[in-house]
């Protein structure tokens, strides 16, 4: 199985512009599918594995990428992918501006909107949640109960559009992973048979 991996703009010292949480990092990602199918890869063999930030700028890329018309992906494993831009900034901020915090929560919007004019995007239109409305691609999420970084209500929201969701009692941002059942792989291995993908099993992953 061939795979392309992706990192968030600007991490590890990497040149170019900050991670815009998927207001353009989507955008690379559909360029990847793109060049793919040009390439002759049928959508159904198409495969995107995300967490946290990834999952949600996977969300996002689907929901653009199906707008040609031309079908779904073969299938999608989220763990914790956030609900919008909006909620992640007060995720990350919650509990870091000491007694003031209520006061300063204002300040978010007003700072969202001056990052999204001098990243060029619109941070109130990056929604993972919105766009999973449209999304056709079979997807299955896996979050745990104790997250603090995408809470389990945000991707309990995203799962009403996507019900195939596992919550592992007791794990934080991305340990439900290791802590589900049998692990990952175990978890993952029964939806890529059911959406047409072969192995030789969860061994063979």
């Amino acid at each position: 199985m061939d795979a392309v991996t992706f990192t968030f703009r600007n991490r590890d010292l990497v040149p170019g512009p900050p991670s815009t949480l998927g207001g353009w990092e989507s955008w690379d990602v559909v360029a990847v599918l793109n060049r793919l199918a040009a390439e002759g890869v049928p959508r159904e063999k198409m495969l995107l594995v995300g967490t946290s930030q990834g999952a949600g700028v996977a969300l996002l890329a689907l929901e653009q990428v199906e707008q040609d018309g031309k079908g779904p992906l073969g299938g999608a494993l989220l763990e914790s992918p956030y609900e919008d831009l909006v909620a992640a900034a007060k995720n990350h901020l919650r509990g870091t501006l000491g007694r003031a915090e209520w006061l300063l929560r204002p300040g978010e919007h007003l700072a969202l909107a001056r990052a999204g004019h001098l990243a060029h995007f619109k941070p109130m239109g990056v929604s993972p949640k919105e766009a999973s409305k449209k999304i056709q691609t079979p997807i299955a999420l896996l979050t745990g109960d104790a997250d603090d970084v995408t809470p389990l209500q945000g991707v309990k929201r995203i799962s009403v559009y996507h019900p195939d969701l596992t919550i592992v009692l007791g794990a934080h941002h991305l340990e439900a992973g290791s802590m589900v059942a049998g692990g990952w792989k175990a978890w993952a291995w029964p939806r890529l048979g059911k959406w047409g993908f072969k192995s030789s099993g969860p061994e063979g992953m």
